[in-house]
C-alpha cells in the first residue's frame, strides 16, 4: 500500500529508480492508504484503507466519489446507471433487476424490508404476506379530491374483494357481487347475515325487517318488544305450522300441531277442546267480575247460541260434575245415573255424606237450607223435601201445605239420661191444660188456599195461659216478612200426658172410693 506525489526526483540513478518504484507500486495498489494522496489528478482511483471504499476523483478534481468496498460491495455517491440485469444475491434467497421485464423480483423468501427494526416485511412464500411488526398499519390513496380516488383491494384482475370509496362507503363483495356496505346511518347487508357468535343491540337500539320496518324488535331498557307494523305476527312451531298468532286489531291466537285451541276475543276468550288447569299440581280457575259487572260463564254448543254441556272429570277420565244443556245438574254418580232432577247428587261410597252444608260463621244468623216454590197450594200438589229408598218405598215427605208424613209415625228427640242434669218432677199441668182454650179455625185464603178447618190454640190466648210455648220470630207470611207468634205443640203433647197423668191418680182415687161404697 502507497501513495505517491508523481513527481519523479532529479537524482542519481539509483535515487530515481527508487522513486519510480514507489510511484509504480502507488499505481499497482490504487494510491491505498488511509489518508488520501497528497498530489490528484481528475478520475484518479483511491483505495481508502480506513474506509474500506475504493474512490474516484471527479471531473473537476475537487472530491472522491465512492465506487466499491474493498469487500466487493457497491458503495456509489451519485445517480448509478446498470444496463443489463442486476442480481443481488442473498444467504438463501436472491433479488434480481430484470431489464427486460422492467421488473425487480424477488425470489420466494426474499423479504422487502422496511423501518429500522424491520418495521414491514413484504415477501412470498407460497402465499404473500404483508407484516407490519410495529405501529399502526395505514393504506392511504392521497390523490385528488375526486370521489372517484378510491382504495381497490381485489382477489384477481377483474374482480372486487374490498373497495374504500373516499368520503362514502366501504364495501365487501362476494365472487364479484356486492354484500355489504357502510351507509351514514350504518350498513346495508345484501343477502343473509349469519352470525356464530351474540348479536348485541343496545337499549333502545332497534333492529327492522321489511322494506318499511313492518317488524320492529328492540329492548327500551325495561321491557322487550316486538312490534309488527305491516300486518299480522306469526310465531311458528316450524315452517307452515302456527303456533302463536297476533292478529292486528283483532286477538291472540294458539296452536297445536297447527290446530287452533285457544283464541282472545272482544268479549274474552275461546277454547276449542279441553281446558286443564295445572293438571300436575292442581291449580285454580277463578272468574273475577268488575266492579259494575258480574262475572259469568256461558256453556253454548258449536254453533256459539245455543245450549251445551259442562263437565268436569276426573283425572281418569270419570265424570265428577256435569251442567247438562236443559240446565239440569248433576254430581258424582248422578252424572251417570241421569235422574230425572235439576240437581242430583249420587255416591256409591260406605261412608261419605252426599249433601253437607255448613254455616261455619260463629255468629250465623240466616239459613243453612232453605227450599223454596212459587205455587202457593196446600192440597198436596207438590212437596218441598222427600226421603226415598231408592226404587222401593217413600220415607218420609215435607208437603206443600206443611204436613209432614213418615211411613212409621214415629218422631223423637234425644233423650239419653248421660246428656241430661237438674232431672225433677214435673209440676202439675192440670190446670193449663184445663184452660188452655182449643179453637176451630181456619187461615186466611193468603196463609192457606184451601182455608180447610182446623182444630188447635191461637198463640196470643196460649201466651196467657202457657207463655213458655210461644215464641215469635221474623218469617214471610201472606208475602209479607215480619214478626209472628208460634206454639210448641211438641211440648203441648207432653203437657197432656202429665195432666192425664193426674187424670188417672184422680179416677183411680174415685174408683176406690166407688168400690167401698159399693161394699158398704
Amino acid at each position: 500500500m502507497a501513495t505517491h506525489d508523481y513527481v519523479i526526483d532529479n537524482s542519481t540513478g539509483a535515487n530515481v529508480r527508487a522513486d519510480l518504484n514507489l510511484v509504480l507500486q502507488a499505481i499497482l495498489s490504487n494510491n491505498s492508504s488511509s489518508s488520501a494522496p497528497s498530489t490528484t489528478a481528475a478520475y484518479m482511483l483511491w483505495v481508502d484503507t480506513t474506509a474500506n471504499i475504493i474512490k474516484i476523483r471527479n471531473s473537476a478534481n475537487n472530491a472522491w466519489i465512492n465506487l466499491f468496498t474493498t469487500a466487493g460491495g457497491v458503495d456509489v455517491d451519485a445517480a448509478s446507471n446498470f444496463n443489463e440485469d442486476v442480481t443481488f444475491t442473498g444467504a438463501s434467497a436472491n433479488i434480481v433487476f430484470d431489464k427486460s421485464d422492467n421488473a425487480f423480483e424477488f425470489a420466494d423468501n426474499a423479504k422487502a424490508i422496511f423501518g429500522g427494526s424491520a418495521d414491514l416485511q413484504i415477501y412470498h412464500s407460497t402465499n404473500t404476506y404483508l407484516d407490519n411488526i410495529t405501529g399502526g398499519f395505514y393504506i392511504r390513496n392521497t390523490a385528488s379530491a375526486s370521489t372517484s380516488e378510491h382504495i381497490y383491494i381485489q382477489p384477481n384482475h377483474t374482480e372486487h374483494g374490498i373497495i374504500v370509496k373516499k368520503d362514502a362507503a366501504v364495501e365487501l363483495y362476494y365472487n364479484g357481487s356486492k354484500k355489504f356496505e357502510t351507509t351514514s346511518s350504518g350498513a346495508t347487508v345484501t343477502g343473509n347475515l349469519i352470525a356464530t357468535g351474540n348479536l348485541n343491540v343496545n337499549d333502545n337500539g332497534h333492529i327492522y325487517v321489511g322494506n318499511s320496518g313492518d317488524l320492529d324488535i328492540y329492548h327500551d331498557g325495561t321491557s322487550n318488544i316486538i312490534t309488527s307494523a305491516g300486518g299480522n305476527l306469526f310465531i311458528q312451531a316450524t315452517s307452515g305450522e302456527s303456533g302463536i298468532t297476533l292478529l292486528q286489531n283483532g286477538g291472540v291466537e294458539l296452536y297445536f300441531d297447527n290446530s287452533k285451541h285457544f283464541q282472545t276475543t272482544g268479549n274474552g276468550v275461546e277454547v276449542d277442546g279441553e281446558l286443564m288447569i295445572d293438571p300436575d299440581a292442581g291449580g285454580t280457575l277463578k272468574f273475577t267480575g268488575h266492579a259494575a259487572h258480574h262475572s259469568k260463564m256461558v256453556i253454548a254448543d258449536n254453533g256459539g247460541s245455543g245450549a251445551g254441556n259442562f263437565l268436569c272429570e276426573f283425572g281418569d277420565g270419570s265424570d265428577v260434575f256435569n251442567i247438562a244443556s236443559n240446565g239440569n245438574i248433576r254430581i258424582a254418580e248422578a252424572v251417570s245415573l241421569a235422574p230425572n232432577a235439576k240437581v242430583a247428587i249420587a255416591h256409591n261410597g260406605t261412608n261419605p255424606r252426599a249433601l253437607e252444608v255448613h254455616s261455619t260463621g260463629s255468629s250465623f244468623q240466616g239459613i243453612t237450607l232453605m227450599s223454596v216454590a212459587s205455587r202457593n197450594t196446600t192440597n198436596g200438589s207438590y212437596r218441598h223435601f222427600q226421603c226415598v229408598i231408592n226404587g222401593v218405598a217413600d220415607k218420609l215427605r215435607v208437603a206443600d201445605s206443611g204436613n209432614v208424613t213418615n211411613s212409621n209415625n214415629s218422631y223423637g228427640s234425644i233423650s239419653d239420661e248421660r246428656l241430661k242434669e237438674n232431672k225433677v218432677d214435673a209440676s202439675s199441668q192440670w190446670d193449663d191444660i184445663k184452660a188452655l182454650r182449643i179453637r176451630k179455625f181456619n187461615f186466611k185464603s193468603l196463609t192457606d188456599p184451601d182455608q180447610k178447618t182446623m182444630l188447635g190454640v191461637v198463640a196470643q190466648e196460649a201466651e196467657l195461659v202457657c207463655p213458655n210455648l210461644v215464641t215469635s220470630e221474623v218469617t214471610l207470611q201472606e208475602g209479607v216478612e215480619q214478626e209472628y207468634k208460634s206454639f210448641k205443640y211438641s211440648v203441648l203433647y207432653m203437657k197432656a200426658i202429665k195432666c192425664l197423668q193426674e187424670a188417672q191418680a184422680k179416677i183411680e182415687t174415685l174408683e176406690t172410693k166407688v168400690a167401698a161404697l159399693e161394699a158398704a
